[in-house]
């Protein structure tokens, strides 16, 4: 579990400047959890605000690849880079294909996992992406340059097109490609595995 601090005051704004200067970081370096505290006949409410740093979420996820390695029996090195609130995490092995799994299987799992060892121990969705040796970089741009074809095939003949399940990552890499150009949007439909992405023309 990680440690969360906990800060309690009957001002919201007063309690945020208290933890941003007790802590020394800014609003962007910190997950908080807020939970409103009614008070009793004349007693106001207060509010408890419980503070996780982006630095000890860094932290556990760089354990959690030390364990799983242990447990796995295999060395692994990983690079943890973060951008727009989004960690990604790049693992480089001398058994890469096994981490990897057949159609990247084992590294979906593994990704699912620490999402949601993140999820119990924080308490919030923090969004994290898994990759091994690049193996999803060479996919993402498979994947992007699929996604052009298929859109001049749209913008050619104005028939909607359905593309196959992915996951929420690659959807969100659809859905940005898409958004920059003309008479095509992005809508995504279905639930679970089956959820994917129908880029549609539109006249304007």
């Amino acid at each position: 579990m990680l440690n969360k601090r906990s800060f309690e005051g009957k001002d919201k704004e007063s309690l945020l400047e208290r933890i941003k200067e007790e802590l020394n970081l800014s609003l962007e370096d910190l997950y908080i959890e807020e939970e409103v505290i009614t008070g009793g006949l004349f007693k106001g409410q207060k509010y408890c605000l419980k503070v996780i740093t982006k630095e000890e979420v860094r932290e556990f996820i760089g354990n959690y690849v030390d364990e799983f390695s242990k447990l796995a029996n295999i060395k692994i090195q990983y690079e943890l880079a973060e951008d727009d609130d989004f960690f990604h995490l790049l693992l480089i092995s001398e058994n890469n294909p096994i981490l990897i799994g057949r159609e990247g299987k084992t590294l979906e799992h593994f990704q699912i996992l620490l999402r949601q060892a993140l999820l119990k121990n924080t308490g919030h969705v923090i969004k994290i992406n898994v990759d091994i040796a690049g193996y999803k970089e060479q996919k993402l741009k498979n994947l992007e340059k699929q996604i052009h074809t298929v859109a001049q095939e749209v913008l050619s003949s104005k028939i909607d097109v359905s593309l196959d399940p992915m996951n929420s990552y690659e959807r969100r890499k659809v859905h940005t490609i898409i958004s920059g150009m003309e008479h095509l949007k992005t809508e995504s439909i279905g639930e679970g595995k089956e959820r994917h992405i129908v880029i549609r023309y539109v006249e304007k």
